[in-house]
């Protein structure tokens, strides 16, 4: 009950950049443009920098967000990045929890690999569960043996744009 909650923007509108065009952000080259909206890594490393370097009572940093599908740890692709998840846990005991990823674009989740940053050997990889009759691993949610935990992801009311709520599923809802 007494617990804060720091929002930091790391989503930027990259429709002008020159890797909008190239499917990087699903245009596939196509005439008309697409809204380009991302999360850049080295806009990710400042978020982790910033709590490395201002010493507060954060205890733990969410990210639902990443891409691809990676079967084992991924620090090689992004060391600094991995190294600062990493400080985190071990210098100032902050968990870094990350979304496994979900999947394809058919809703497939991958069933030997998640998404990155998930896949940097200290975060925290979660996946999510749907309910029926049983708990089972969703169907969209990515998995590995990297996958730290499993967690309601499916017909979760959260908060929308605009000031009320809606369901949603996905491991970041996990």
């Amino acid at each position: 009950p007494t617990a804060s909650i720091i929002a930091v923007k790391v989503f930027g509108d990259y429709s002008s950049q020159p890797f909008s065009t190239g499917g990087y952000c699903g245009n596939n080259n196509t005439a008309s443009p697409k809204n380009c909206v991302l999360a850049l890594n080295s806009d990710l490393l400042k978020v982790l920098q910033w709590v490395l370097t201002n010493p507060t009572n954060v205890a733990s940093i969410n990210f639902s967000l990443g891409g691809g599908s990676y079967s084992g740890q991924c620090d090689i692709l992004d060391p600094t990045f991995a190294s600062a998840i990493t400080s985190l846990r071990n210098t100032h005991k902050v968990a870094t929890v990350i979304a496994s990823g979900n999947g394809d674009a058919l809703g497939n989740g991958y069933t030997n690999g998640i998404s990155q940053p998930a896949c940097f050997s200290s975060a925290i990889a979660v996946g999510a569960t749907n309910k029926s009759g049983t708990i089972n691993v969703a169907s969209y949610s990515n998995t590995s043996s990297q996958l730290a935990l499993l967690a309601p992801g499916s017909n979760i009311k959260s908060s929308v744009p605009g000031g009320s709520y809606g369901f949603a599923d996905g491991t970041s809802m996990a």
